[in-house]
């Protein structure tokens, strides 16, 4: 009887890493996504005032081909301990992500020297907008990974926001 209550334990141990394992393989995803976002504002800072937005696209196609290369990994995980909310949070994060590149940073790119203050202020702001969204995408995959860690009887440590 101990032998079997012993490899229960066993068990149950490894599910939960597991389970952590795959927590942190998706949550590793927003990390890299974010640093590559990060890269991104940084470039477009430094060619805002020349107005040479075209040179954006490299750093666009990075963020681009990341989450496509993501959202083909996510689709096919195998879940671990019912990852499958977690796992389709994530999913349609990566699918924001997607469409805000395509809807924002596409067009901040087409912008020119012969572009309006207007137009490049226009452009800013509708992506400013969606940042905003971004927040609710990003929330729904923080309250899924909350779920899981709770079903799979682990901790999520919360990010403090500095004042």
């Amino acid at each position: 009887m101990l032998m079997l209550l012993f490899s229960l334990t066993s068990v149950a141990q490894k599910t939960n890493t597991a389970a952590l394992d795959m927590n942190d393989r998706l949550v590793s995803i927003t990390d890299s996504l974010y640093a590559k976002g990060q890269r991104w504002g940084e470039a477009f800072n430094k060619f805002y005032n020349n107005k040479e937005f075209s040179k954006l696209a490299p750093y666009r196609k990075e963020v681009q081909t990341y989450i496509d290369q993501q959202l083909t990994k996510v689709g096919v995980m195998k879940d671990v301990g019912g990852s499958e909310d977690l796992r389709a949070a994530m999913i349609k994060f990566l699918l924001y992500e997607r469409d805000m590149v395509a809807n924002h940073f596409v067009p901040i790119e087409k912008l020119n020297t012969s572009s309006t203050d207007d137009q490049i202020k226009a452009e800013i702001d509708s992506l400013t907008k969606a940042a905003e969204k971004e927040a609710e995408a990003l929330k729904a995959v923080n309250d899924a990974q909350e779920a899981y860690a709770a079903k799979n009887g682990f901790t999520i440590e919360s990010a403090k926001e500095e004042d």
